[in-house]
This record gives structure tokens, C-alpha cells and sequence, in this order.
């Protein structure tokens, strides 16, 4: 319920007379304010309707909290505002020049509207509804628009690619050897969508990042790609995800701790007024426990592979002491140990940054820090020169939890970032779905909003846009301790209802769930994912040359150089090598270098060939190209059916099975069986509906709701039962009214 503490607002919704009160506002300027002259469209509102329900996979008769949301409005516009001689419809014609949205879309426009009453304390309003316009209906004869908008949802459409990742096979199938389970959460999946439609939970990526992780219940990067993590638990059963300031953190404690491997968007090129910026959240203090197997490293990001002996890398680490401390190496040696500012008191969240410069020309290096906002530094220190050598296209960034950490990244940024340590307002509201994944589901291109859905509907849990535009997701356990919740409206038959219909159905009832599940897994075995053609495909003149290639599927490509072969140690089993020859003669071309680089959309690859010869290069034996790119696939493992039941409903109501739909997000079995006993539970008997109750309408209920329902004189009571449908009117010939539909708990026995 919205408003629950306005007893003002509570008592003019109880009153005998009643005043409604509208707001109808579109942002027909599109940019948030709406301060257009003719974004306030209140005056000219006849009526409103808002429509706002539950969606849900399962089967119609087993109605549940569980699903998404939809909301739609329809709104009905006459006459003409104060001072205005033209009439709205003559306003939002789209073919009148004298219109003030001349030339101007109307569809895809913001829209707010709020309804409430007048109260002795004066107007109260309360939101309802925040979507886009879908269309305009004018009337030219009675003057009248009808105009339509659907919830945020409808504008949740960017095509959504996930990552390639899964955890190794070998790993999942030998536990005792490999106890960290790499797991991705259902809110992992749906911030990585609601972040690709620019709604973040927690800090957005800068604009020049080249390199981002939330740990938002998963260890795949949100800018760059792979995301191989590896997790040294101690003792069985530690979390590998703690929650953190925003959603889940990587855990990090005195007995576990996980280290990732994974690629920036750009090169790493320090120097030559280059700086860049090291940010993440961790919960540490004055005195921190670190596991004996750390070093203390929270992020490093290095020019080519990590203390690469050919390139430099900047490596920021948390000494157990709270210390904050940045280290430089180059070309596998460490030339600079520089300590920043140091954590105080008891292990608490704090937002971390530093900036970091060198000065290629002077060799001064330069180090900023904030925590929380407040800065520290600059730091300074005078060093020799740095390796710049990069390998490729891609930095390489290793990253680590010796403390819970989230919401890391590292962006290019000659100068401080003028909001940096400012705090970041989080956009929706997620809960730590019940459900987790061993491998993301191959999804390229899709629509985000079906992802989403897809994601939840694993889960059964409840997602949706709220009345004032903002993303909630809730899992089962949420949705159903918010149903056990006491009731915030009582409905009395004898006050506030006119008619009252209650349903109920031994098709509602479920007693037994059957399922299946199939980990998504990383094979252990490398496989040729790539190899030319034809024999002259890669030919390749004098000099460092980069060609892109495309492969026929997603793949994890092997990082490293090529392997160079003789002609004779040339067959059909070799991997990831080549044997380069003289396009011409045939002879062996000995000191050619093939380095492999991936994109991030893990289809397309980069060869950078160098040919030290005078002459062209072929990579093959006669008709026989003789390239091969390496690569592990990942894919679903065999599926493993499961049948769980509730023995006291079956034996009431005789076996009634509930088979779960098929899901490419459905993974593991004790994340299916936790979402099987849930729906047991809420399925054992009967589910009584109450559908389209007419009641005087109240601007405070909210889907999700728990209200009570007493007809003593007729169908008895109390009912107890979750708001499962509302439809909101408000009209200037009706007043407010609501119509309610309501799954009521099953009756006592």
C-alpha cells in the first residue's frame, strides 16, 4: 500500500463524501522535466483508466503471486484549457500547423498520472502510473482524444546479448577437488539486462570503462569479456555471494577467497598523459582477516598479461591492517610500492577509488584516492621507465575478493572524474533470486524484457514496474511473506461492496511438481573452432598485419600466441598452431608470430600475423591450410528429470501433477526444488478467486496487497486474500472506483 502513514489521505478514502482528485502529465519534450505548455493535461481530463495485473507461466487455474506486471492506462481528454480557444483535440492533431506539437511525435511519450483526494489537510495525490504513449485516438466529430500508454516494460527492448560463460566441467563434476561453485543468481541475470537499458542498480560503468564487474551474484564482467574466476573456499559450505551495499557481493573471508581472470575493452598504455581509474566497493576496516592463500590483491590491470614480463602492470591491494596500497610492476618486476590512505574501525561498506598517472617524460608517478567521497593524496613517487609492450588490442585485468567486493571497474580517465566517490542512487529494487546457474544461457540479440521474464519465470517469482515507473523484482519468498503480511484494507460487504463472486476449483489444486534440470556447463578439452578455408586464404606480405574472423559459433578462443610448427610435426591432432610457409616455394618459414585476440561478442576473433620475411606467407602444406584456432564450447549437460510431491494433498485430492515448463535458466536441482516446494505449499488446496470486485476506489492499493474480505451476511468471512488485479477509474460523471481481483487463502478446515 502506498501511503499507509497518511491518516488524512486514509480517512477521505473511508468518507461518505469523497472528492477525487486527477494529475495527468505528458513529456512530450522528452527530456524528464515535463515542462512543456502542454505537458499538463490534468484540465482536460474526462476519465481515467489504469489496468495493472499479474502474468504468470503457470497453468490460469493456479492463480498465484507470482509473474509480471502489466499496467496499461487509457485516458479520455475534452474541452479546452483555461485561456486556451482551442480544444484538446484541435491540440494534438497531427496535421494542424497551429499545434503546439507541430512536427512532434506523440507516440513513445512519457506519462505520469496520479490519482488521490481531497483531504482536510488538503490534496493528496498518488501515483499510478509511469509509461509511454502507444497512441492517440481523436474524434473529430465529439472532440475528444483517447489516449493509450503501456508501463515501462513496453520500452525494455534493447537486444540483449549474454556472455559466454560457464563453470568447467571438470569442476562441477569433482567437488572435492574444486569446492567453489561457480554460480551465476537470477539477479545477476536481470541487472546485466536492466543495465543494456540504462536502469542500474547499482553505479553505472563510465564512459571511457574499459572494464566493469558487478558481483551482483555472478563473476562475468559487465564491460569487457570472459570472466574465469576460481574460488579457494577452506570450509565446506561458505557462500561464494554475500549481500553487499548493492544486491550480492563476492565474498572474501580468512577462509575463502576468489580470483578472476578477464579483458578490458581497450589497450592498456600508461604514460603520455594517460591515467586511469580504479574504483569498487568492499567491506573492510581498521583489522582485516585475510585467508593465508591472498596477497591482498583487490584489481591490477596489466598491458598484456598480469606481471607480464614484457608489459606493466597497476595492481591495487587492501593490507590486512586497512592499509590501501598501490604496486607497480614492469616486466615482471615490482618498481613501486606506494600506500594510500587506511581504513578505520570495524569492517563497514565503503566506496574506494584511485587514480592513477605516470608521467612518461618526467617519470613521476602520481596516485589520488577517495573513500567515500573524501580524498586522499596526491601520492607521489619518481620512477624509471615503464613497459608500454601490449600483445593485443586487449588489457588484461586480474581481480579478487580477499574481502567482499562488488561494483568494480577501471576506466581510462586522463583527469579525476568530476563525480567521483559521489554517491549512486540505486534505480530498482532487486531481491537474491532462489534460483542459481552453472552456465548463461546461449542467448544473443533477444529482447530484454523475455530475457527477464525467462529469468524470473524460472523461479516463479513476481517483476514488475511499479506506479511510479521504478523495476522491483521479488522472489517466491518475498511474494509469499508479503501475503502472509497483515492486511492493510478491511472490505466490508455491507459498506463497500456491492456484489461479491468467489470461485474455486480442484484444478487450482497441485500436489505433485515434476521438473527437469541440465547444468550448462564449459567442456575441460579444447576443440579447432577455426581454420582457413583454403590454403592462400591468410597470405600474408612483409610486415604486422591484423585480420578479423568470423567464426560459425560462440566459443571461448584460447588467448594465447599460436604455437609455430615444423612442417613434420604438422597432423590432424594439433591445436591452436600453425606452420607458416613461402606462398611461393613451399620451404618453411621459420619466425613467424600469430597472436589471437577475441572480441567481446565472443564470435569474431583478431590474428595479428607478423611475417619477419622478405616474401609472402602461406599457412599451408600443399591444398592443406595448416591454422587452427583453439577454443572450449560450452553446452547443456544431459537432463535429469525430478519429481517432488506433497503426500497429505494427494491423498485429500488425489495426485494432480504440475509440470514446470522447460528452461533454459532451470540449472540446478536444489535451486528447482526450493521453487517446487514453495509452489507445493501454495498449491495444496483449492485456491478460491474472488474476480472483478467493485469496490469505491483507493488510490493506495497496490498489487501484492493483503486485504480482508467479510460478507457475514452472505458468503462469510473473514476472507483473507492478495490483490492480484486492479482496475483503477476515476471519471468526472462516476467519481473513483476500483475493480478488484483477489486469490483469497483457502478456508480453515
Amino acid at each position: 500500500m502506498q501511503m499507509p502513514e497518511d491518516t488524512a489521505l486514509a480517512a477521505a478514502t473511508h468518507g461518505a463524501v469523497r472528492t477525487p482528485l486527477v494529475r495527468l502529465r505528458a513529456d512530450w519534450d522528452r527530456d524528464g522535466r515535463y515542462a512543456h505548455p502542454l505537458a499538463d493535461l490534468t484540465e482536460v481530463t474526462e476519465s481515467v483508466t489504469v489496468d495493472r495485473s499479474l502474468t504468470g507461466d503457470l497453468p490460469a487455474e493456479c492463480r498465484l503471486v507470482e509473474g509480471y506486471t502489466t499496467a496499461r492506462l487509457s485516458a479520455t481528454l475534452a474541452g479546452a484549457r483555461n485561456g486556451d480557444p482551442r480544444d484538446i483535440a484541435r491540440l494534438l492533431s497531427p496535421y494542424r500547423r497551429d499545434s503546439p506539437l507541430h512536427a512532434r511525435p506523440r507516440e513513445d511519450t512519457p506519462v505520469r498520472a496520479e490519482i488521490g483526494l481531497a483531504t482536510q489537510d488538503g490534496p493528496r495525490l498518488v501515483p499510478q502510473f509511469h509509461g509511454t504513449t502507444r497512441g492517440l485516438s481523436i474524434n473529430s466529430a465529439e472532440r475528444t482524444v483517447t489516449l493509450d500508454a503501456l508501463d515501462p516494460a513496453e520500452r525494455l527492448r534493447n537486444p540483449v546479448t549474454l556472455p559466454l560463460g560457464a563453470e568447467h566441467r571438470s569442476a562441477y563434476y569433482n567437488r572435492r577437488i574444486w569446492p567453489w561453485r561457480n554460480r551465476t543468481n537470477t539477479q545477476w541475470v536481470i541487472d546485466y539486462v536492466l543495465r543494456r537499458n540504462g536502469i542500474y542498480f547499482s553505479p553505472p560503468p563510465r564512459t571511457d570503462c574499459m572494464w566493469a564487474m558487478t558481483g551482483h551474484g555472478g563473476a562475468w564482467p559487465d564491460v569487457g569479456n570472459r570472466g574465469d574466476v576460481t574460488g579457494f573456499p577452506e570450509e565446506p559450505g561458505t557462500p561464494e555471494y554475500v549481500p553487499g551495499r548493492y544486491g550480492l557481493a563476492l565474498n572474501g573471508t580468512s577462509k575463502m577467497f576468489a580470483q578472476f581472470l578477464a579483458r578490458c575493452v581497450r589497450e592498456f598504455r600508461p604514460g603520455h598523459g594517460a591515467g586511469h581509474a580504479f574504483e569498487f566497493h568492499l567491506l573492510a576496516g581498521a583489522s582485516n582477516a585475510l585467508s593465508s592463500n591472498s596477497s591482498g590483491l583487490l584489481l591490477g590491470m596489466g598491458t598484456s598479461g598480469h606481471q607480464d614480463q614484457f608489459g606493466t602492470t597497476f595492481d591495487i591491494l587492501l593490507r590486512a591492517n586497512g592499509i590501501l596500497t598501490l604496486e607497480v610492476h614492469t616486466q615482471g618486476n615490482k618498481v613501486l610500492t606506494l600506500d594510500g590512505p587506511s581504513l578505520t574501525g570495524e569492517p563497514a561498506w565503503h566506496a574506494v577509488g584511485c587514480w592513477v598517472h605516470w608521467d612518461a617524460e618526467v617519470h613521476d608517478f602520481t596516485a589520488v584516492w577517495h573513500v567515500d567521497g573524501v580524498r586522499h593524496g596526491p601520492y607521489t613517487a619518481t620512477i624509471g621507465t615503464l613497459s608500454t609492450y601490449t600483445g593485443g588490442r586487449h588489457a588484461t585485468v586480474l581481480g579478487a575478493s580477499p574481502v567482499p567486493v562488488q561494483c568494480m571497474q577501471i576506466s581510462y580517465a586522463p583527469e579525476i572524474p568530476a563525480d567521483w566517490g559521489t554517491p549512486h542512487a540505486s534505480q530498482a529494487d532487486l531481491d537474491t533470486g532462489l534460483n542459481w546457474i552453472y552456465g548463461l544461457p546461449d542467448v544473443v540479440s533477444a529482447d530484454s524484457w523475455e530475457v527477464i521474464r525467462t529469468a524470473v519465470g524460472a523461479e516463479y517469482g513476481v517483476v514488475e514496474f511499479d506506479e511510479s515507473g521504478r523495476f522491483r523484482f521479488a522472489n517466491r519468498e518475498s511474494a509469499r511473506r508479503r501475503a502472509s503480511a497483515a492486511p492493510v484494507r478491511t472490505l466490508d460487504a455491507a459498506v463497500s461492496l456491492s456484489g461479491l463472486t468467489v470461485s474455486t476449483s480442484l484444478d487450482s489444486v497441485r500436489n505433485a511438481v515434476s521438473a527437469s534440470t541440465a547444468p550448462r556447463l564449459q567442456v575441460t578439452s579444447a576443440v579447432t573452432v577455426w581454420e582457413p578455408r583454403t590454403p592462400e586464404q591468410l597470405d600474408t606480405i612483409t610486415g604486422q598485419f591484423f585480420v578479423t574472423v568470423q567464426m560459425s559459433r560462440r566459443v571461448q578462443v584460447a588467448q594465447a600466441d599460436l604455437h609455430a610448427l615444423s612442417p613434420q610435426a604438422w597432423d590432424d591432432d594439433v591445436r591452436h598452431s600453425f606452420v607458416a610457409v613461402d606462398a611461393s616455394s613451399g620451404e618453411f618459414a621459420d619466425g613467424v608470430i600469430v597472436r589471437v585476440r577475441q572480441f567481446e561478442d565472443e564470435s569474431t576473433v583478431q590474428l595479428d600475423i607478423t611475417n619477419p620475411h622478405p616474401f609472402t606467407i602461406r599457412f599451408a602444406l600443399g591444398d592443406r591450410p595448416t591454422l587452427r584456432i583453439n577454443g572450449l564450447e560450452i553446452s547443456d549437460e544431459p537432463a535429469t528429470d525430478h519429481l517432488w510431491d506433497n503426500p497429505a494433498s494427494a491423498q485429500r485430492y488425489g495426485r494432480r501433477t504440475l509440470a514446470l515448463q522447460g528452461n533454459a535458466f532451470r540449472q540446478e536441482p536444489g535451486s528447482a526444488a526450493a521453487v517446487a516446494r514453495s509452489l507445493l505449499t501454495d498449491l495444496a488446496d483449492p485456491t478460491p478467486v474472488l474476480a472483478e470486485i467493485p469496490v469505491p476506489g483507493d488510490p493506495r492499493l497496490q498489487l501484492g496487497d493483503v486485504v480482508t474480505v467479510l460478507d457475514p451476511d452472505g458468503l462469510g468471512g473473514p476472507i483473507r486474500a492478495s490483490v492480484i488485479g486492479i482496475r483503477r477509474t476515476l471519471s468526472t460523471a462516476d467519481g473513483l472506483s476500483d475493480s478488484l481481483t483477489l486469490r483469497a487463502e483457502p478456508p480453515a478446515p
